[in-house]
């Protein structure tokens, strides 16, 4: 069966730019770039048909079937659809089953073959797929080439740091010290700083090292609640990267001062725009006031704590100063 796939950007064949071998033609003119017609320039992707399949591997003979079921999906509210679910029957003879189970572990190790050097992104999956938990509470949305670690411009003695304290913490010897003392296996760190400083680019610089996958989650997201973001958390693999994003916004409402109100700031106390402890304590006792429609909106910071289990080592940097983190 022949179907042409999709790429991304990041799947672009290498052939396809290694034909281009200068950008002048004979006459010395600069030769423009042409993409038209790329849907029937692109090599279709070949896969087994519906139906029986015989093959060897490894000397022992099997047996395919696949088969397509349409089946009656609920997705809530009242709406439901048909989807179609495949399946796939392999058998060999025998009286055991231990040349399937290498077979398949042979295609599973085949598969990531080409994932050594990309960095998988995943997001929560959509609502109603959500509610089903699982491994299906998260969908890889690309996948991208990992990103040198000397491309992010940050201080070599903050950024040898920074890795090898998530060195020593990913080391089984760590794991089994946090399972010994009843302590959740997490490390958390909070970047801070202006826009377009290296925030994000910095933690998927730090997946391409250790290559792990990066899990993003935005808090401003409408229909996540605490008890899904909890599930989230729940389902997360044993090592992995949480990104979470816009965690300023979990329930913090800050009022602007009286000074800010009236566009001036007093003068001597060029820190009075910036959260402290006292612009904080205001505004954890506005959202606790919170009427509970208003709650159930968006995910509060005590639920957000609670889920991280408040553990988050704060990078020591300014958010004024133009540092890459």
């Amino acid at each position: 069966m022949a179907e042409t796939p999709s790429k991304s950007a990041w799947e672009l064949d290498s052939e396809d730019t290694e034909k281009e071998e200068t950008s002048l033609d004979a006459e010395g003119n600069i030769k423009w770039l042409n993409f038209s017609n790329q849907e029937a320039k692109s090599q279709p992707r070949f896969t087994p048909a519906i139906g029986s399949h015989n093959f060897w591997h490894k000397g022992t003979y099997f047996q395919l079937r696949r088969k397509e079921v349409s089946m009656f999906d609920e997705l809530g509210g009242g709406a439901a659809a048909f989807k179609d679910k495949e399946l796939l029957t392999l058998s060999c003879f025998g009286r055991s089953t231990e040349p399937i189970k290498k077979l398949i572990q042979h295609a599973k190790a085949h598969y990531h073959l080409g994932h050594n050097a990309k960095t998988v992104i995943k997001r929560p999956a959509p609502k109603d797929m959500r509610r089903f938990g699982g491994r299906g509470s998260w969908v890889k949305i690309a996948e991208r080439p990992c990103r040198p670690m000397k491309t992010v411009v940050l201080d070599e003695e903050r950024k040898l740091d920074v890795l090898s304290d998530i060195n020593e913490y990913l080391n089984p010897a760590t794991a089994r010290w946090y399972a010994n003392r009843g302590i959740p296996y997490r490390r958390g760190y909070l970047f801070y700083g202006p826009p377009g400083t290296g925030k994000t680019s910095l933690t998927f610089a730090l997946a391409g090292v250790f290559g792990l996958d990066i899990h993003v989650v935005s808090l401003l997201e409408p229909t996540l609640t605490e008890e899904e973001l909890g599930m989230l958390f729940t389902n997360l693999p044993a090592r992995c990267i949480v990104l979470l994003e816009d965690i300023d916004t979990a329930g913090l409402i800050r009022e602007p001062s009286e000074d800010e109100k009236s566009g001036g700031q007093a003068a001597g106390n060029p820190g009075e725009n910036d959260w402290n402890v006292v612009n904080l304590t205001k505004a954890l006792k506005k959202a606790n006031q919170l009427s509970e429609e208003e709650k159930k909106k968006g995910i509060s910071l005590s639920g957000l704590l609670n889920i991280i289990d408040g553990k988050t080592l704060v990078s020591p940097y300014h958010p004024r100063s133009q540092a890459p983190i």
